[in-house]
């Protein structure tokens, strides 16, 4: 069965070269179980990244320089020579839906010997397991590494992204355009964290964010270690309706606050945002759920409210439980090529540099790793929190000025976005960006 569907999307190949673009996306060398099926065709792949016309003549002089290549040459003349169908694209579905099951025999075996074995905790053997599945699952829905080949039309897709924005948003928007001027949006595959001390309100930073990415039509999930579902989804909704959230919780909602709660209700129901507040979560849960989200509905977007709340089991030090919390953060931003969001807390030091201090890097509580794994570092800032109302420098008002100060960004600049904050929320400031 396999070297019939392998012979036929090959002498379907070699009969017409043109449809090889057609099923590069489809199958690789590896979806191939007959050895020298699978030369032929990486041959192939080899011939196409090196622009070189796919023919018998190219396919058969080359594939007979590799080891293990004896009789290929009339092997590929008895391929062309053969009758085969037209349809590359069928054989080549044929091939990737074996090569699935072969692999989900191989998987199968494997969590076998996790199981039989016991070396691991439970906890990283479901982890190790989930993924084998996912890694299946997922196989072929997404461009990833490898072939050069494979690579070239993402490229080029988000260098021409790129191109239309005219300097403008290529990733998910987080809704405030003095944050996105100077960082383009939240990119796949990065990993952002958002850092402040307490009460400067990251959670309502990035539950805007989360919002406005799910408004914007992106299938988003917030982690939420900190606060209960039913209390975050009060704030949004207060939020949304623009009702004093003091007033709302403590009943002194009239009926037109109340009309605008009910169409704020109305709003939110309507948009693709999952919230969680399971406040015991560790990594692996988390990349099972987050794996479970994109395999049922699809997932773009992940905020995590906060890291440093997380916890791993088995680990020695704070320091080393904080490394495995962000190399799983960043783990998975790539895994699932979505953006990952994560909050952190920042320690002590910005107060001891007084009143006017603003956060740095060496500010993140057990900050090596996660300056390390972080794509891009963002802080909070609230000068009027510390008294400080008015820039004696310029003669500013700073009051109800939040700054979003990018201090790390690995593919673009750093600089510091003004936002106006009142009530517990973000908005957008008309004012230039400082860069």
């Amino acid at each position: 069965m396999y070297s019939n569907n392998e012979r036929a999307l090959l002498g379907a190949i070699l009969n017409d070269p043109d449809v090889f673009i057609d099923v590069i996306g489809i199958v690789t060398p590896d979806s191939f179980r007959v050895a020298d099926n699978k030369l032929v065709f990486k041959t192939m792949v080899e011939l196409f990244d090196a622009s070189i016309p796919i023919d018998y003549v190219t396919v058969s002089d080359r594939a007979s320089k590799a080891p293990d290549s004896k009789g290929i040459v009339t092997y590929c003349a008895d391929l062309v020579g053969s009758e085969f169908g037209t349809n590359a694209v069928h054989y080549a579905s044929l091939i990737n839906r074996d090569d699935k099951w072969h692999k989900l025999n191989t998987a199968g075996r494997e969590i076998i010997t996790i199981a039989d074995e016991q070396t691991d905790s439970v906890e990283s053997a479901i982890d190790e397991a989930e993924s084998l599945i996912f890694n299946i699952a997922t196989e072929g829905k997404k461009e990833t590494g490898g072939y050069i080949s494979a690579l070239l039309k993402p490229a080029l897709d988000e260098l021409e992204m790129a191109r239309k924005s005219d300097g403008g948003i290529i990733g998910i928007s987080s809704g405030f355009y003095q944050v996105d001027s100077i960082t383009a949006g939240f990119k796949n595959t990065d990993l952002t964290i958002v850092a402040a001390r307490p009460a400067m309100g990251k959670s309502a930073f990035a539950m805007q964010v989360a919002l406005n990415s799910a408004k914007a039509g992106k299938k988003s999930a917030f982690f939420s270690l900190e606060m209960g579902g039913t209390q975050l989804v009060q704030r949004l909704l207060t939020q949304v309706a623009d009702v004093d959230p003091q007033r709302a919780r403590r009943g002194f909602t009239d009926d037109e606050d109340w009309s605008r709660l009910t169409r704020a209700a109305g709003m939110l129901d309507a948009l693709p945002l999952y919230i969680d507040d399971d406040f015991s979560m560790t990594p692996t849960e988390l990349r099972a759920k987050c794996r479970r989200l994109k395999m049922k509905g699809g997932l773009d977007f992940v905020v995590v409210d906060y890291l440093q709340l997380m916890t791993v089991n088995g680990e020695t030090s704070r320091e080393r439980e904080v490394a495995k919390i962000s190399r799983s953060l960043k783990g998975l931003a790539k895994e699932l090529d979505i953006p990952v969001v994560a909050l952190a807390q920042l320690n002590r030091g910005v107060e001891s540099r007084g009143a006017n201090a603003r956060p740095m890097l060496s500010d993140l509580r057990e900050s090596g790793a996660i300056e390390q794994d972080a794509d891009n570092v963002m802080f909070i800032h609230r000068p009027e929190y510390y008294g400080v109302t008015m820039d004696h420098d310029t003669g500013r008002n700073l009051a109800n000025i939040g700054e979003i100060i990018v201090a790390k960004q690995r593919s673009g600049p750093t600089g510091t976005a003004e936002l106006y904050f009142k009530d517990g929320k973000f908005s957008n400031l008309d004012r230039t960006v400082q860069v």
